[in-house]
């Protein structure tokens, strides 16, 4: 599946990752279609997750490309994960 950037609804902030150790990951929340998705993106330099989360805040179609695939969670309405 592919995740359009440019309806991002909100920006979460820069996180150190647990999944990645030594990473950090930008983290947003997406609109599609009816459900909303967060998507976090990990990067080894803090200063490259700072400057996806610039590029996507500024609604830029690409990204700088993370070290990994993002990691998606399907969240609800009230902003709680589905599992």
């Amino acid at each position: 599946m592919k995740i359009d950037i440019t309806n991002v609804v909100r920006t979460n902030g820069i996180y150190t990752s647990q999944l990645w150790k030594g990473y950090y990951a930008a983290e947003v929340i997406v609109k599609a279609g009816e459900n909303y998705l967060r998507v976090r993106y990990p990067y080894d330099v803090r200063a490259d997750a700072e400057c996806a989360l610039e590029q996507i805040k500024q609604k830029k179609s690409e990204i700088k490309t993370p070290a990994y695939k993002p990691l998606v969670h399907l969240m609800d309405k009230r902003g709680e994960r589905v599992l």
